[in-house]
Formats: C-alpha cells, structure tokens, sequence
C-alpha cells in the first residue's frame, strides 16, 4: 500500500535541491482510507499502525498543495471531461453531497497529516478562481523554489 511505505521510495528529508512532486499522494491515500474505513480508526491496532505511518509522512513531506474549487465548478469539470467519474452527470443535490463527504475526508486527512511536529505546511487555492500561473508563483515564491 502506498501509505505505507511510499514515503521510502522519496528522496531523504533535507537532500539539497530535491524536490519530489505527488500527485494522489499520501494525503488523497489517508483521506480515501478515512472515507471508506472510518468505523476501523478507533481500533487500537489501526491507531498505532495510523500513528506510524503519519510520522513517517511527516518527515518526508514539507508541503501540502490543496487544489479545491467550488462544487458547482467542480461539477463542470467532471462533466465536461472526456474519462468516466462516479458523479458524471449526476444531479446537482447528488454533486453537492459527493464533493462535500469527498471534501470533509480530505479536510481530515490534511489536519491529520499536518498536526505535531515536522509538520508540513499546507497552502490552499481555489482553482476556480486562481489561474495554474498564479498557482505555481505562490508555492515557488512560498517554498523558495525559484531557479529548481
């Protein structure tokens, strides 16, 4: 399972001019696991097994880049796409509900991976009012990337 153990496929904390990009990383991981298998979480084997692995996490990680829009615009992503989506055509209340369970878990997952020490820093954009450019000057200007 990625959540556990992909962090060892990353390059080690702190190595110079490194930067490792993941796209449905651990954060989407952790917040699919919280939706699907939330009822498990209070077990204490999960909790420990759970505690391992967000340590581990975060000391691999020193970002976490939030990419959210509203439902609405959401709804004409997925719409308009040419690949199937579980909501794909779905009425707007079924959207609304979707996106808000899918956001929650998420919400979650970030909090999650984000708390205690070694924590990494977390930066939120609304792509549906933030252009991809204005996007990227901030978390290369945030995370001194500038010249990487």
């Amino acid at each position: 399972m990625f959540l556990d153990g992909g962090y060892r496929r990353l390059a080690d904390p702190g190595r110079a001019g490194v930067v490792s990009l993941l796209d449905q990383g651990p954060v989407y991981m952790l917040s699919a696991l919280l939706y699907y298998r939330d009822t498990e979480i209070d077990r204490p084997v999960f909790r420990r097994w759970l505690n391992k692995v967000l340590t581990a996490w975060r000391l691999r990680l020193d970002g976490i880049v939030w990419l959210n829009a509203a439902a609405p615009f959401l709804a004409g992503r997925i719409n308009s796409r040419v690949q199937d989506h579980i909501i794909k055509g779905a009425t707007e209340p079924r959207i609304r509900d979707f996106v808000a369970e899918r956001r929650a878990a998420l919400e979650r997952a970030v909090a999650m991976m984000s708390a205690g020490p070694d924590a990494p820093a977390v930066l939120r954009f609304d792509t549906g009012r933030q252009s991809p450019q204005e996007i990227a000057a901030r978390i290369i200007a945030e995370w001194g990337l500038a010249g990487r």
